[in-house]
Formats: structure tokens, C-alpha cells, sequence
């Protein structure tokens, strides 16, 4: 665990997994604010919004993120603001300082225990692609992105994380996961119940019958 620091943070209703790259949309003017202040390749923290709306205030937010790093920014002529971020690792928030322009907090990297055993990354590959097949026969109109995994043990453990079919509610539980092959164990745990529900639908819906059914859906 690292040296506490102070860190700019943007609570979001998704979460975001270390390694991932994902696309945001700013609008409100604290978080513009948070970008001047940041810069065009600057770091920012993330955690999810578990309860409650973060605008307006009141809202409850995890105590595990993650740091993420700009590599795109682009204003729009709707005085939006679309970023392009990808997660660096996951971050522990201490404490949360009092807010000024924008959300801040005490935080601490966090350190994984390193790359997966192979038995393991090979199960949560699996059953992540077999999700993702599944879903892509069913929800022919809504194909969902095909798992590409990266040979590198560490990186290919954090896509099984990112190209799981998961609510968010599930994400971050395999965020907060300290140990890199628990992680995973529940990375598949959650596919397979996944793709038991999937096969449950069709045979509710009918069989053969029921891919016609999902796509007019």
C-alpha cells in the first residue's frame, strides 16, 4: 500500500476496471473544472456511486476505485466534453477532503498479488467467451464486443474483468478483490451463473424458436 495522496475524483453509476479504456461524457461545470485543473493527460479517480445520485449530493460511494489516466480529450459544440480514459490500477479512498470545485479525496494505490495461475486465468477466459458467444447468438441486433485476451498473464486477468457480462454491483465486487485468482474464481463463478441464466431464457422462451423471439424483443 502506498503513500496516501490527494486525488481529484469523478464518482460514477459504472465502474472501471484497471487497464480498461472507456469513453465519458462531461457536462457539468465542476467536472470541467476538474479537467482544467488536471490537464489534457492528467490522472483523476473514480469510484462507483452506490446509492443516490452524485449530483445534488447525498449519494453513497465505494471506498475502492480506480485512477484513471485521460488520452483523449475532445469539447463538443454542446458544451459537453467527451473523454477518452483508461484505467491504471485500483485506488482505496481514506477519506474524503471537503469538496470545492469538485469531488477530492485521500487516497492509496493499491498493490495486486500479481499474475493468475494459468488453471485459473484459463477457467475465467472461458467462461467469459462463452457468455459472450451466448449472448451474441441470443441478442443478434445488440452483439456484444468479442474477447480478444492479451498474452500477458496480468493484463489478460483485468479483461476477463472488463469483458465479463456483469451489473455493476458485481464489478465492484470483483474490483475489491485483492487477490488476483480470487478475483478470477469470481469472475467465472458469476459467468457461469450468467450463462445458466441465458440458457434458462431460451428454454422459457421456447427452444429453437426463441433466437427469433430475442431479436424482435
Amino acid at each position: 500500500m502506498s503513500t496516501p495522496y490527494e486525488l481529484p475524483m469523478f464518482p460514477l453509476s459504472v465502474v472501471a476496471m484497471p487497464h480498461e479504456p472507456m469513453s465519458l461524457q462531461v457536462f457539468e461545470s465542476r467536472y470541467h473544472q476538474l479537467l482544467d485543473d488536471v490537464g489534457p493527460h492528467g490522472k483523476f479517480g473514480t469510484c462507483l456511486i452506490e446509492h443516490g445520485s452524485e449530483v445534488g449530493g447525498g449519494d453513497v460511494r465505494s471506498s475502492i476505485g480506480t485512477l484513471l489516466e485521460i488520452r483523449m480529450m475532445t469539447p463538443l459544440t454542446s458544451g459537453t466534453t467527451l473523454l477518452f480514459v483508461v484505467g491504471l490500477g485500483r485506488i482505496a479512498v481514506q477519506s474524503w477532503l471537503p469538496e470545492e470545485s469538485y469531488p477530492r479525496a485521500l487516497v492509496v494505490d493499491l498493490t495486486d498479488s500479481g499474475a493468475p495461475r494459468e488453471d485459473v486465468l484459463s477457467t475465467a477466459k472461458s467462461s467469459v467467451r462463452a457468455v459472450r458467444n451466448l449472448e451474441n447468438e441470443i441478442f443478434v441486433d445488440m452483439a456484444t464486443a468479442m474477447c480478444d485476451f492479451d498474452h500477458d498473464p496480468v493484463l489478460a486477468g483485468w479483461q476477463c474483468c472488463a469483458f465479463a457480462s456483469m451489473n455493476q454491483r458485481d464489478r465492484q465486487s470483483v474490483l475489491a478483490k485483492n487477490d488476483t485468482n480470487e478475483r478470477l474464481a469470481l469472475v467465472a463463478e458469476i459467468s457461469c451463473e450468467r450463462y445458466g441464466d441465458l440458457q434458462r431464457q431460451i428454454a422459457a422462451q421456447g427452444g429453437d424458436d426463441a433466437f427469433n423471439r430475442f431479436e424482435s424483443d
